[in-house]
């Protein structure tokens, strides 16, 4: 065999191998399924959407609005209420009065299940996405593909 400084070409090797071995970190696993380009983020600014302080609770009837009313009376001092037939915006003068009132949804309250959703303005955005950026981009060049097909 080839021999390089006194020793075989598969010495050399080993060495070389278990040189690296040693100086890199610990492997971490990470799942074939993992997507690595950037995903649209769905999840609203928290400056702007905490700025509004408001909730929109809904599904009960208007027999039961008072008994509803005073659930969410009791977790803070209300700013403004807007009734319509059977929901109603509430806006809280504390984000914690917010959040305890986003968590009394899916409550039953006299004999009716609640819902309780956190009130968007029109000129925040939230939940929209540009259509371009829904989708990943692939390279449809030659050596696009070639990473693709050795990287996943």
């Amino acid at each position: 065999m080839w021999s390089r400084s006194g020793g075989s070409l598969r010495e050399f090797e080993n060495k070389r191998v278990g040189m690296e071995r040693n100086d890199l970190p610990k492997t971490v696993y990470i799942p074939e399924a993992s997507v690595y380009d950037e995903q649209p983020s769905l999840v609203p600014p928290r400056d702007s959407a905490i700025l509004q302080k408001a909730v929109t609770v809904f599904g009960y009837s208007p027999a039961n609005l008072e008994c509803v009313l005073r659930q969410f009376r009791d977790l803070g001092e209300i700013k403004e209420i807007s009734y319509g037939k059977n929901w109603m915006d509430i806006k809280y003068e504390k984000e914690k009065c917010m959040l305890h009132a986003l968590q009394m949804s899916s409550q039953i309250i006299n004999g009716e299940m609640i819902g309780v959703a956190q009130k968007a303005r029109n000129n925040m955005g939230i939940g929209r996405v540009e259509k371009s950026s829904l989708f990943i981009k692939q390279d449809h060049g030659l050596l696009g593909r070639i990473f693709t097909y050795l990287f996943g």
